[in-house]
């Protein structure tokens, strides 16, 4: 199955968290992301199971 991507806006939205947070978890390497030019894309699945990690 071809894995779909997102952006910042989106994965918050989603998980409902601010987009700012998304993005200082990307820039911490706390959650996996792609480059695409650019632009930084999120694997949705792979953001919740990397945060699912963290939670103690």
């Amino acid at each position: 199955m071809e894995k779909q991507y997102t952006t910042r806006k989106a994965v918050a939205d989603a998980i409902n968290i601010p987009e700012d947070t998304v993005w200082r978890l990307a820039r911490q390497k706390k959650i996996p992301f792609i480059k695409v030019g650019r632009a930084y894309r999120f694997n949705l699945d792979e953001v919740i199971e990397a945060l699912k990690g963290q939670v103690k």
